[in-house]
């Protein structure tokens, strides 16, 4: 199965049709899953533990806009979004600390965190952010683009 057939026929968020069959997209990374690395779109493989830092770092935002949705803890709904975000967010974290050093680990997830809920701040919660923030996140971003281009310690 070739992952490009699930974008043609998708059936819901985790299911595609294939020949007739119902398949999951992880069922389209074939050996590369088996070997721990995802297939990108241009045919390169992405390390898995990235996909596992990937799904962390986007669980902590999801319970971190919920803990601000919550009203300190005092809406059920959110309340249990947090609960269940975290979770999901440090099992995935403790996956990717499996392959990655744990500064650096946490150095990106931290950093893609704090972006990415800063940037939730200002368009959902209507939140502004001056420029010495701006030039912050702008720094963060440059940090972990410096991991990621030119440490050896990140696994790439």
């Amino acid at each position: 199965m070739i992952a490009k057939d699930c974008q043609s026929k998708p059936v819901g968020w985790n299911k595609c049709i294939v020949d007739g069959t119902r398949s999951s997209p992880l069922d389209s990374l074939g050996d590369a899953h088996r070997h721990g690395r995802a297939s990108l779109s241009n045919g390169d493989l992405m390390p898995l533990h990235y996909i596992y830092l990937i799904v962390a770092v986007a669980a902590e935002t999801i319970g971190t806009t919920a803990l601000q949705a919550s009203n300190q803890f005092t809406r059920v709904a959110p309340t249990m979004l947090v609960v269940a975000a975290y979770g999901v967010a440090f099992y995935f974290l403790g996956i990717a600390l499996k392959y990655i050093p744990v500064g650096i680990a946490y150095a990106l997830w931290s950093g893609l965190g704090i972006v990415l809920i800063a940037l939730i701040g200002f368009t959902v919660f209507g939140q502004r952010l001056d420029l010495p923030a701006v030039v912050g996140l702008a720094m963060i971003i440059g940090g972990i683009v410096v991991i990621q281009l030119f440490s050896n310690t990140a696994t790439h």
